[in-house]
């Protein structure tokens, strides 16, 4: 399973943007249709990088990603 950002046209003719997870890209597309939505683009997101496993022998234990990764800034 992924995760899709996606762009949409509305009955009203607005453009929304939204994400929404789903196995493949023609399911998202399936549930929009679904929704009353005019699918116009669909892509599938990168995972975060905040969220990857990253190890840090001496810090992994004590220290959380995020607050290394904020106080990196």
């Amino acid at each position: 399973m992924g995760t899709f950002a996606y762009k949409v046209r509305d009955s009203e003719g607005k453009v929304l943007e939204g994400t929404i997870d789903a196995e493949e890209t023609i399911a998202v597309s399936n549930r929009l249709k679904e929704l009353g939505y005019v699918p116009l683009a669909i892509e599938k997101r990168k995972p975060s990088a905040l969220k990857a496993n990253i190890t840090i022998p001496w810090l992994s234990s004590r220290i959380k990603l995020k607050d290394v990764a904020i106080f990196s800034r």
